[in-house]
């Protein structure tokens, strides 16, 4: 019975015709002048087994009211999607008050949350930016000290470092931004030409003291800093 109602509402595809290359659909349907409003549904006859005709409105209860016009599903399961937009603050600070407020409430049995989207895309981005960048990080600490032969010349380099990130989050501050992907890089960047100018004015010092011969002092660190 229900296929019936199925195909005398929504149609059933039974056959396919081609008008040269368009494919037109044959489709089985009720006649629309027979149903002129929803409420007329509850006069369609169907017949049982037996041969007993019976109108749909003795077998069913049909109301009219309002809802979801489409349920989505995922991996079987129903699925209610609820989006919105982030807007004069950080991503990960509204996800993680969200995800506080919603663990506060108590679902129905069978019913979970997934936080996904920007926000889950974020995350990984994120995980994954800053794997690389540890890995690069260590390369980048075994070359140099590959190359100095000094622990304390690779330790002047990498305390700019800290000072570098200090920098950076008092910037971050002062101008208002907020924590996104884009900070991430940007703060890669910064430590990027960190090292890069520190390795250049300690192999400068270097040179100073190994090829000019002069003493490591104040006088040598203001000279190799200008």
């Amino acid at each position: 019975m229900l296929s019936a109602i199925q195909t005398s509402i929504q149609g059933l595809r039974v056959a396919q015709t081609f008008e040269g290359s368009k494919v037109v659909d044959v489709v089985v349907l009720q006649n629309p002048d027979s149903l002129p409003d929803p409420e007329s549904v509850g006069n369609l006859v169907l017949r049982s087994a037996v041969g007993i005709r019976v109108p749909l409105r003795e077998l069913a209860d049909l109301n009219s009211v309002s809802g979801r016009y489409m349920v989505l599903h995922d991996g079987g399961r129903r699925r209610q999607a609820v989006t919105c937009n982030v807007e004069g603050r950080d991503l990960d600070s509204f996800v993680t008050e969200a995800k506080r407020a919603v663990a506060g409430s108590k679902l129905p049995p069978g019913f979970y949350t997934v936080f996904g989207g920007a926000a889950e895309a974020q995350v990984e981005a994120r995980n994954e930016l800053l794997l690389h960048s540890s890995v690069a990080g260590l390369g980048m600490i075994i070359l140099l000290a590959s190359v100095f032969h000094n622990g304390r010349n690779l330790m002047l380099v990498l305390v700019n470092l800290p000072l570098a990130f200090v920098g950076g989050v008092l910037a971050v501050t002062m101008t208002g931004a907020v924590l996104s992907i884009g900070t991430i890089v940007g703060f890669v960047t910064l430590f990027g030409i960190t090292m890069r100018n520190s390795v250049m004015m300690i192999s400068h010092y270097e040179h100073l003291v190994k090829m000019e011969g002069l003493t490591w002092n104040s006088a040598t660190a203001i000279r190799g800093r200008a």
